[in-house]
C-alpha cells in the first residue's frame, strides 16, 4: 500500500442517532491547513468510483474498526455518513464521546497521487488521493471543516435568456423551478439540478429548499431560463439594494461575476461597472423583498411598485392602480429609497 498520510479536521455533528449514524465533513476543498496543502475540488473523484464505503477506525488504528462511512463529495468537500457498530465495546466509547462533545475531530488516511506546486513554490495543491480510511480522533490538527459555517457559490450555467419584459414573481418563479426539479416533495428531489438555477446555496443543508437563494430562473413551455429581471433585482441586492445581502463579500463577488456573464449576453454593464443603479434595477431589488420577505404575491407586488414608482417620479396621484392607496407609511417608505439610492450612486461615483 505504501506510505499512508493523515489530515485531520474539527467538525460539528450534523447529527448523531442512538443507533450511531452521524454525518460531517472528512476533509474540505480550497482550504489551506497548517502544512501549506490545499485539497483541490476532485481529488477524490477517482477513488470514489471505485467504492463509496470505507472502514471507520479509531484514532488511526487499523486493528480497532468501529463502524463504516459512506463518502462522497460535493461543492464543500469530502462529505460522510458515518456509523458506529455499537456492538463493538471501542465503538459505544467512541459514541459516548461523541454524544457529549469530547471527541471533536474526523481525520482521514490516504495517499497522495497526484500533485502540483503552486505558483510560489510553497503551497502543494492535492488534485487526487487516494483514500483508505477515516478516522474519529480526539485533536484536529485543522480547524476549517465547520460544518455549521459551510456556503457555496453556485457555477455558472450559462442559461438561456428568457424575453427581457417578462415579469418577474420569484414565489411563483420557485414553485415552478421545485416541481420541475421533483418537488416538491424532498425526496424526490434532483438537488443538484435545483442548485443551477440559484446564485448562492448553504451546502451545509443542501437539502433543504430555504437553502437556496438568489433564484435567477424560471421554467416556461417545459424549459428552464434565466429571467433577465431575475438578473437585475439580484444585482441591485448585491449592490445594497432593500439593504443588500449578509452573504460574505468574497462569495458577493464571486455572485456578480456569475451575473456579470448574464448582463454581457444582454449588451448590458452590471451596477457595479456603472457604479450607480438604473431604476429599474432599484426597483425590481425591492420588490424581490416584497415578495420574499412580506410573502406577498407577485400581482400584490406589482401594485405596490407601481405606486412606488409614481411616488418616486413624482407623478401624479391619478396614475397610482385602482385599488393601491398612498398611505403615509408608503410615502416614508418611498423617501428613504430615495435617499439610500442617491447616498449609494455617491459612495460608487
Amino acid at each position: 500500500m505504501g506510505k499512508m498520510d493523515f489530515k485531520s479536521f474539527k467538525f460539528k455533528l450534523k447529527s448523531l442517532t442512538e443507533d450511531g449514524e452521524f454525518e460531517g465533513y472528512a476533509s474540505v476543498f480550497g482550504v489551506k491547513d497548517e502544512v501549506d496543502d490545499i485539497v483541490m475540488k476532485g481529488a477524490f473523484k477517482k477513488t470514489l468510483q471505485e467504492k463509496k464505503r470505507f472502514p471507520l477506525l479509531a484514532h488511526h488504528k487499523i486493528d480497532t474498526v468501529i463502524g463504516y462511512v459512506e463518502a462522497e463529495e460535493d461543492e464543500y468537500g469530502l462529505k460522510v455518513k458515518g456509523k458506529l457498530e455499537l456492538g463493538i465495546q471501542a465503538a459505544k466509547e467512541m459514541y459516548l464521546l461523541l454524544k457529549n462533545k469530547i471527541i471533536s475531530g474526523l481525520s482521514i488516511g490516504y495517499k497522495v497521487i497526484k500533485q502540483e506546486w503552486d505558483k510560489s513554490g510553497t503551497i502543494r495543491l492535492l488534485k487526487e488521493l487516494k483514500l483508505y480510511e477515516v478516522s474519529l480522533v480526539t485533536f484536529p490538527a485543522n480547524t476549517f471543516a465547520e460544518v455549521t459555517d459551510v456556503k457555496a457559490v453556485v457555477p455558472f450555467q450559462d442559461l438561456p435568456l428568457a424575453d427581457e419584459g417578462r415579469r418577474w414573481d420569484v414565489n411563483a418563479a420557485r414553485k415552478r423551478i421545485i416541481k420541475f426539479c421533483g418537488g416538491p416533495d424532498k425526496d424526490n428531489m434532483d438537488w443538484a439540478k435545483f442548485r443551477k438555477y440559484h446564485l448562492w446555496y448553504d451546502a451545509k443543508a443542501p437539502e433543504n429548499i430555504t437553502s437556496y437563494k438568489f433564484l435567477i430562473a424560471d421554467v416556461i413551455d417545459g424549459k428552464v431560463y434565466a429571467i433577465p429581471r431575475a438578473i437585475y433585482a439580484s444585482a441591485a441586492i448585491l449592490q445594497g439594494a432593500r439593504g443588500g445581502t449578509n452573504i460574505p463579500e468574497d462569495e458577493q463577488e464571486k455572485m456578480k461575476a456569475h451575473l456579470e456573464k448574464y448582463y454581457k449576453k444582454l449588451g448590458k454593464e452590471p451596477p457595479w461597472k456603472r457604479k450607480e443603479l438604473s431604476l429599474e434595477e432599484f426597483v425590481l431589488g425591492v420588490a424581490v423583498t416584497l415578495q420574499t420577505h412580506y410573502n406577498i404575491s407577485g400581482d400584490e407586488a406589482d401594485k405596490a411598485l407601481t405606486a412606488l414608482d409614481a411616488l418616486i417620479y413624482k407623478e401624479p396621484s391619478d396614475d397610482t392602480p385602482e385599488g393601491v392607496d398612498e398611505p403615509q407609511g408608503l410615502k416614508d417608505l418611498a423617501a428613504e429609497l430615495i435617499k439610500f439610492k442617491e447616498v449609494l450612486n455617491e459612495r460608487t461615483a
